[in-house]
């Protein structure tokens, strides 16, 4: 399997084409376009986040970092949610949810959209960061899988029939 470099290599590349495609459509700022290689690089590591690995590390310390500022204001609820996000992967074996496309694209949609009905503006101006992430995420799984089994992953989910 692929270390957090291929990893990381494999998310520029998809980078380069939102850099591309950002361009096009907007007069984007540099702070903007860094935002953006960030959310692709931490979607790239995120899929890994349920072993031990050096992407593990990065987003536990982000993670850590991130929950000092809202100490500091009160933010108590989202730094214990922050702090329950941070144990799920200590539940899941290694290539469950973490690694199932459609779940983890699922769950990106539903938080931006939880995002959306609290802070519509926040929302609709971090759009480009979520679809980053996105795309890192599946750069990571595309890049685990090949594209054959990746493919497969992304259609075997079917309709359950219920009695």
């Amino acid at each position: 399997m692929p270390g957090y470099k291929a990893h990381i290599s494999f998310a520029g590349f998809w980078y380069c084409i939102v850099l591309f495609i950002v361009c096009r459509l907007y007069d984007p700022s540099t702070l903007f376009l860094l935002e953006l290689a960030f959310c692709i690089m931490l979607g790239a590591l995120f899929p890994d986040i349920d072993i031990k690995s050096k992407g593990q590390k990065y987003i536990y310390t982000g993670f850590f970092i991130g929950a000092i500022p809202l100490l500091l204001m009160k933010q108590y609820i989202l730094v214990a949610f922050a702090g329950w996000l941070c144990c799920i992967p200590m539940m899941v074996k290694h290539r469950g949810i973490f690694h199932d496309p459609l779940y983890m694209s699922f769950f990106i949609v539903v938080s931006w959209y939880v995002l959306y009905l609290y802070y519509p503006i926040r929302a609709i101006q971090y759009i480009w960061h979520f679809i980053c992430f996105i795309i890192g995420m599946h750069s990571h799984m595309l890049l685990d899988y090949g594209v054959m089994r990746y493919v497969k992953k992304l259609t075997k989910h079917k309709k359950k029939k219920f009695k």
